[in-house]
C-alpha cells in the first residue's frame, strides 16, 4: 500500500522573488480565471498559491509509510501536548524557507490523502476514515459513518472519501494508472484547491461535473451546510 499526502498550508504573504505560472486550461478547471494563481521560487522547489481574495498558500507533497506519519506531516504547528522528537515535516520545510503560517484559528494544513491498493473491499470502514480524517493509529473512532462517492473503470473502484470537520479527505483506488498518471499529476492538487476555496469561501470554483459531485461530498461532513444525501454512498463504520 502507497500513500502520499497533499498539503495547502495557509501562510502569510512571502517576501521571495516568485515567477507566475498560469494553471493550464485554467479557464476550464475552475469557473472563472484567476480563482487561484501559482507562483514559483527560482532554485527553489517552492510552489505558492494566491488566491482572488490575495490569500497565500504553500503547497506541498509528502510520502508516507503509516497514518501516524500522515498524521505529523500535516501540522502547521506543533501541537502543545507533543513533548517527543517526532518529526513534523511541514512546519520543517516552512521553516527552510522562511516561510510563516498565517493565523487561522486551525493548527493544520488542508489536506488530501492519496492510497493506492490492491483492493478496497478488504479494507476496513474505520481505516478508510482514519485516511479520510487524516488520523493517526492511535486516535479514538469520532466518526460513525462512511460518507464517498465509487467510480468503477474496467472493474477498478476508486473511492473519494469526506473527512468530517477534519479540513481533509481521501482518494482511495485501485487503478493504477489512474492512481500514478493523473491522481498524482494532476487531480490530487486540484482538487485540494477546489477543496479550500469551498472551506473558505463556501463556494465551488467548478463547473465541471464530478468537482460539484465533490463539492456536495465535503459539504456532507461539515456543519450548517445543505447537500443532497442521494448523490454519494454511506456505510456505517463497524467497531
Amino acid at each position: 500500500m502507497e500513500f502520499v499526502l497533499n498539503t495547502i498550508t495557509p501562510i502569510e504573504k512571502p517576501k521571495k522573488k516568485m515567477i507566475v505560472e498560469r494553471l493550464t486550461n485554467d479557464k476550464f478547471l475552475f469557473d472563472i480565471e484567476n480563482r487561484f494563481v501559482k507562483y514559483t521560487v527560482p532554485t527553489t522547489d517552492l510552489v505558492l498559491y494566491m488566491d482572488d481574495s490575495n490569500n497565500w498558500y504553500l503547497s506541498k507533497t509528502f510520502n508516507a509509510k503509516n497514518l501516524t506519519e500522515i498524521k505529523y506531516a500535516r501540522q502547521a504547528y506543533k501541537p502543545s501536548y507533543i513533548t517527543s522528537e517526532d518529526k513534523f515535516p511541514l512546519i520543517s520545510y516552512m521553516m527552510e524557507n522562511g516561510l510563516n503560517p498565517s493565523e487561522q484559528g486551525y493548527d493544520k494544513a488542508f489536506a488530501h490523502l492519496g492510497v493506492f491498493t490492491n483492493d478496497i473491499l478488504a479494507l476496513s470502514e474505520r481505516f478508510q476514515s482514519q485516511c479520510a480524517n487524516i488520523d493517526g493509529e492511535d486516535d479514538p473512532q469520532v466518526v460513525h459513518s462512511l460518507h464517498f462517492l465509487s467510480t468503477f473503470y474496467n472493474n477498478l473502484e476508486t473511492r473519494f472519501i469526506t473527512g468530517w470537520e477534519t479540513n481533509s479527505f481521501s482518494t482511495i483506488t485501485e487503478n493504477e494508472y489512474y492512481y500514478k498518471n493523473i491522481h498524482l499529476r494532476t487531480t490530487a492538487e486540484i482538487y485540494l484547491l477546489f477543496f479550500v476555496y469551498l472551506i473558505n469561501y463556501k463556494i465551488l470554483p467548478s463547473n465541471q461535473m464530478l468537482p460539484k459531485l465533490l463539492g456536495n461530498l465535503w459539504r456532507s461532513g461539515m456543519v450548517d451546510t445543505t447537500f443532497n444525501a442521494l448523490l454519494h454512498r454511506i456505510e456505517k463504520i463497524n467497531k
